[in-house]
């Protein structure tokens, strides 16, 4: 019990550094211009590659084994649920964030001059209607993605945006703190604790990266963030240790906890390649990009 709570604060700690390094970092890029810039799209790029290796080597498989060995296998189905419940997963935040753009979109928007608009009257001149592109300057070594002036009215949803994938990323944390409350020796807890903070650390920073870009020069909602998922995983641990100690590891737990993986999963597609990634893949991807993603994928 005593190395479960050394545990749990150590990570807390970590989790809460790692997260807010992004707001330091985002002033010293900006500062660079579009040197700067450039390196903050890598570090994006690099962030997507993270979530992509979580997704493919760690949180699918654990899905799979977790239903096959309590509800499939005893039950001899075949049908592929497992995949199922991801695919359900990324369907659930696809409709999820479509509902919440329909509904703001639906009320009237206040223009800084006080006139009111509704979606169905927004006009926007084609001059100002430029594709996602990635920009080539000869004079320029640092390739950016430009997007549309459009993607300025996105920023209105980037609230909800930003709630919906601290809730999947989470609910992951907090998988992993289960993961060692429910280890019964100290050499086990120490054992799956290095290896979550590894990649839970990673994990913090690529998210803390995404909510500042997200929120830009607001830090208040970047910290109050920090702070709620810096809590996930010792509230995993300590839900895992009060469950063990009262009744042990059982089929329900890990069948419970193997659905709700299952849908987490789903929601890990969805923020790798709906949000993280979104403007930064593109035909005309710099090497750099590409090889960052790359590197986010080899280090977890």
């Amino acid at each position: 019990l005593h190395a479960k709570i050394v545990a749990g604060v150590v990570m807390l700690f970590s989790i809460l550094i790692c997260f807010l390094l992004p707001i330091k970092l985002n002033v010293f890029f900006k500062k660079r211009g579009d040197k700067g810039q450039y390196y903050l799209d890598l570090l994006t790029c690099f962030a997507g590659g993270v979530f992509l290796a979580v997704y493919l080597i760690f949180m699918a498989p654990a899905v799979r084994d977790l239903i096959l060995e309590n509800l499939m296998i005893p039950n001899n189905i075949s049908y592929p649920l497992p995949d199922v419940l991801i695919g359900v997963g990324f369907f659930l935040m696809l409709i999820l964030n479509r509902v919440v753009v329909s509904f703001k979109s639906s009320t009237s928007i206040c223009i800084n001059n006080g006139q009111k608009l509704t979606s169905d009257s927004v006009i926007v001149d084609d001059s100002e209607l430029d594709n996602i592109i990635t920009i080539f300057d000869p004079n320029n070594p640092f390739p950016l993605a430009r997007r549309s002036s459009i993607t300025d009215v996105a920023h209105q949803d980037s609230a909800i945006r930003s709630v919906l994938m601290m809730l999947a990323l989470s609910l992951d944390s907090v998988f992993e703190g289960l993961t060692t409350g429910l280890k019964t020796t100290t050499m086990e807890v120490w054992a799956i604790f290095i290896g979550n903070m590894v990649h839970e650390t990673i994990i913090a920073f690529c998210l803390g990266l995404q909510l500042v870009k997200i929120y830009k020069n607001r830090k208040l909602p970047v910290i109050i963030s920090a702070v709620a998922y810096s809590l996930m995983n010792p509230v995993g641990l300590a839900i895992a240790t009060v469950c063990y100690e009262s009744q042990g590891s059982g089929p329900t737990l890990d069948l419970i906890s193997g659905f709700i993986q299952g849908v987490t999963s789903g929601c890990f597609i969805y923020v790798t390649f709906c949000e993280i990634l979104e403007g930064q893949i593109t035909h005309q991807m710099a090497y750099g990009k590409i090889f960052s993603m790359l590197a986010g994928f080899i280090i977890l």
